[in-house]
């Protein structure tokens, strides 16, 4: 018998008795806990057993006297009950499988497992495993078992200091005596922890079996080590064998992790005091390690920093862009806090914000949760770790927060802050903070705090005492906090004023007269701004684009204020997309539209996004271009729908100039929901077989594998009957080349049509095709082009009999000619010769240099423009041809060019 026993035996030989009777319950029900869990470390009787020993063993024989019969039984069984969590039977993990909280934490963690959120929850597992089958286990009456029951669940995670539910004093059956609830749960908790020995891995089956993921095999290390553990009146050592430096590291995280736990449990047992002249106390005050080093040399030598520079990198300008950002932390965790507060229940809560200003002072004051000595040395001050990161809290609560380093950014306002606090249960505490690291927080006797929450004074900085009138914080609050429900109060010597969460007002957000100024300012009221919003379950917002007034309809009347980049100016620069990203609230940063050219709006992501560090960029920039494509998409589709309704007879004209004047087809990709929206929405006038007719987007998709596409209908029938093709127009009042290059982009890259060059008699066009002859060939000088040519827009196939020829779609302007694209014949002589060797040409300077000059020699003499053939010193050109390829002999690439190559 271990001391706890002995002192038992002697107070009430019936409670000993029950004990026993449990201990037999206990030690059948703990074997479930291999089927369970497997792959962790012991939790089995044997653990049970040396937790309770080792509960004996770390109090003194002064702390067991002054325990009563009732505490004394409540502990042991405590400590024989305490995993009984682990080991619920199948049926009672299915249920568990189909709770609403497992739901949650597997849309928090979707990687994690039934067996890891049972591990996770097992403490609140016992509690409930004791309270509903006391009499199974022999507990002698309800009350006994919810002693027993919270004791246990103590022994990890839950908040001891909250004196509501672990009572200082606890009845359990008639007369004075009481149980001490919080005492027995801290004694259990570290008595837990210290069960480090080799007992719970025995070396038969560490011989023949070693779980293989990481975290199993540092949990099986530290076990293995262990040799030897004494008490003595303030300290445990701990006699340890290491055999390499990932057992060490085991180790001394474990023991890390039980000084902690001492801790954590003095602070709690000191909080209790005389209670009816019993003096509740703990002497053990350390853990300290004897190591054994078998094989290897541990020179102690790993990764560090220097806290100085690391500090000097949050608080500096470098990681934020302005010094108020420290006011947007600040709020930021007050929010968080009052949320918080609200989520877990408090029932008549109405959570509050207040910001006030003097001269040489800022104060953010809330009415949440508050913090206590627990959460301040834990996540306070600790650079990374978020209180709102835990596990517990975040599968309940998703914050604001992700980093636990906003509190760096205070020091950008202040040397020195000052922060008074209470939590729910805990005293008030108030303390001073610099932005020195080595210096340790500096805590006041005295607290004025007595609500509960939190109250954070910065003292301004020498260099911006006079940060400003409220006015100039305010603004800001209000532009980087634009959808949230809590009030913020605003006050200064002057003045007090307040505002809570704002609509998506777009209109009023975007200001269009203020902001937008149409070439000729007497027109700004001829515009309109067309919102769509979208509300689901990971965002809500508002986005428009600016259009002319509905007079009765859509008007392009005035070629030259088509509605594109060009059309807008905002004091000078021209009018860009601009939609303003909130995550829960908080203002991360101003997007571009993707496919709009002029889209403004507002979004706010109700699912959080991962950030980076300084909050001012999205992680996973591709899933906020997602959810702007669903609003461009939208208004897309009501645009060309007031088209369709109010100009049917112009629709193929209008929907073309649309195109051209608000979607950008020059970035790739594009979501396939656009390809749907834009075949059924785009009309086109076609050619074909003599007539002339509005077609939609999709009926050409459909019926046309291969089409013309040329930007006047002037001789759009001719050149259907002369090619036998249909020939789309996509005539277009406006004076630039452009409109060309974004229709066509719409086929080539949206639609993922070929192109290439067709040439009968005198005339040349653009061939786009869903098939195209000798791709293979076409892949490998494309290839080939990106390395010799890597200045050139595109390099393209042609079925004329030209080898290489520049495309130019407008007129003779003078000698020198647009050299967009070049175009070349799969089937001439020279380039069947020159595929095989073109890794030869590439790999080798001079062969590629070679190469380039024989190509543009040959552009710069035959040259394609409106259907118009020049050849210029046909003689001469061949010869100088035949000179450059000369050295391309070297690599058995032999050819001689002739006249007749070029017809």
């Amino acid at each position: 018998m271990n001391a706890l026993e002995n002192k038992l035996s002697k107070q009430n030989p019936n409670l000993l008795a029950q004990l026993n009777k449990t201990v037999e319950e206990v030690s059948l029900l703990l074997t479930k806990y291999d089927t369970n869990f497997p792959k962790y470390t012991d939790h089995s009787i044997n653990h049970t057993k040396q937790v309770y020993d080792l509960a004996a063993q770390l109090l003194t024989k002064e702390e067991i006297d002054n325990l009563n019969e009732d505490e004394i039984y409540v502990l042991s069984v405590a400590c024989y009950l305490h995993d009984i969590g682990m080991c619920i039977p199948e049926e009672k993990i299915k249920e568990i499988n189909g709770t609403e909280e497992f739901l949650q934490y597997k849309q928090a963690f979707p990687n994690l497992t039934i067996e890891d959120y049972i591990r996770d929850i097992h403490h609140e597992l016992s509690n409930k495993f004791i309270l509903e089958e006391w009499k199974l286990l022999n507990i002698p009456d309800e009350k006994y078992a919810t002693a027993i029951g919270l004791v246990a669940q103590g022994h990890r995670k839950v908040d001891l200091g909250n004196l509501e539910e672990y009572k200082t004093k606890f009845f359990v059956k008639n007369g004075r005596d009481f149980v001490c609830l919080p005492f027995l749960a801290s004694v259990i908790r570290v008595a837990d922890e210290l069960d480090v020995t080799n007992i719970r891995t025995p070396a038969l089956l560490n011989k023949y079996y070693l779980p293989n993921n990481e975290f199993s095999r540092k949990e099986w290390f530290k076990h293995i080590a262990t040799t030897q553990i004494n008490f003595t009146e303030d300290y445990v050592s701990f006699q340890v064998k290491c055999s390499d430096h990932n057992m060490l590291a085991a180790l001394e995280t474990q023991f890390e992790k039980i000084q902690k736990t001492i801790n954590y449990a003095q602070k709690i047992i000191r909080t209790i005091g005389n209670t009816e002249a019993r003096r509740f106390c703990l002497n053990l005050m350390r853990v300290i390690p004897n190591y054994e080093y078998i094989n290897f040399d541990p020179k102690g030598i790993k990764f560090s920093f220097d806290v100085q520079n690391v500090t000097k990198t949050f608080v500096g300008e470098d990681l934020y862009n302005d010094s108020l950002a420290a006011v947007r932390e600040g709020i930021q965790n007050s929010i968080d806090s009052c949320l918080y507060r609200k989520k877990i229940g408090n029932e008549g809560y109405t959570p509050s914000i207040s910001v006030s200003i003097s001269s040489d002072k800022l104060v953010i004051k809330d009415n949440g949760i508050g913090m206590d000595e627990f959460i301040i040395e834990n996540f306070f001050g600790r650079l990374g770790s978020s209180f709102y990161e835990q596990e517990q809290v975040k599968s309940k609560f998703d914050a604001i927060g992700q980093f636990g380093v906003g509190v760096f950014s205070y020091f950008l306002l202040s040397d020195f802050i000052e922060i008074s606090t209470k939590s729910e249960n805990g005293p008030s505490l108030k303390f001073r903070i610099n932005n020195d690291p080595k210096n340790y927080f500096h805590f006041f006797d005295k607290s004025d705090q007595v609500e509960q929450g939190t109250t954070v004074t910065f003292y301004l900085k020498a260099s911006i005492i006079n940060l400003g009138k409220i006015g100039d914080v305010e603004r800001y609050i209000r532009n980087n906090f634009r959808f949230i429900e809590i009030p913020i109060e605003f006050s200064d010597s002057n003045n007090t004023s307040s505002f809570s969460c704002q609509a998506f007002d777009l209109e009023s957000s975007i200001e269009i007269n203020q902001r937008i100024e149409i070439e000729h300012k007497n027109r700004v009221n001829d515009f309109e701004l067309l919102p769509v919003r979208i509300s689901n379950e990971g965002f809500i917002g508002e986005c428009g684009v600016i259009i002319q007034k509905m007079n009765p309809g859509f008007s392009f009347n005035n070629t030259t204020h088509y509605l594109d980049h060009s059309s807008f100016k905002t004091g000078g620069p021209t009018m860009y997309s601009e939609i303003g990203i909130c995550q829960k609230g908080v203002f991360i940063k101003n997007y571009g539209g993707d496919l709009l050219s002029c889209l403004v709006g507002n979004i706010n992501l109700t699912r959080k996004e991962r950030l980076n560090i300084n909050r001012q960029e999205f992680t996973n920039k591709e899933r906020i271009t997602a959810i702007i494509n669903q609003f461009e998409i939208r208004i897309i589709e009501v645009l060309f729908e007031r088209l369709k309704k109010t100009h049917s007879k112009r629709l193929a004209v209008l929907t073309n100039e649309f195109l051209y004047s608000y979607l950008d087809f020059n970035s790739i990709p594009k979501p396939d929901q656009l390809k749907h929206v834009l075949m059924n929405c785009l009309f086109f006038q076609v050619y074909f077989e003599g007539k002339k007719r509005t077609v939609q987007l999709n009926q050409i998709i459909e019926r046309y594998e291969s089409f013309l596409l040329i930007g006047s209908s002037e001789k759009g029938k001719d050149i259907s009957q002369y090619f036998k093709l249909p020939v789309i127009i996509f005539k277009i009042e406006s004076p630039s080349g452009q409109p060309y290059k974004t229709i066509m982009n719409l086929f080539f890259r949206v639609f993922k049509y070929n192109t290439s060059l067709v040439s009968q008699g005198n005339l040349s066009y653009q061939k786009f095709s869903h098939s195209i002859e000798n791709i293979e060939s076409i892949k490998a000088l494309r290839e080939f082009k990106s390395k010799v040519f890597p200045y050139r827009e595109e390099f393209q196939p042609c079925d004329n009999e030209l080898l290489m020829a520049n495309i130019w779609a407008g007129k003779k302007r003078s000698k020198v000619y647009s050299r967009d694209m070049y175009c070349y014949n799969t089937n001439s002589a020279f380039l069947k010769k020159l595929i095989p060797h073109l890794k030869a040409i590439t790999d080798n300077h001079e062969f590629t240099r070679i190469c380039r000059s024989c190509f543009d020699n040959i552009s710069e003499y035959y040259v394609v423009f409106s259907g118009d053939r020049a050849y210029d010193h046909l003689e001469n050109i061949v010869q100088k041809l035949n000179k450059i390829v000369e050295p391309l002999r070297q690599i058995g690439l032999v050819h001689e060019f002739k006249k007749t190559d070029f017809k």
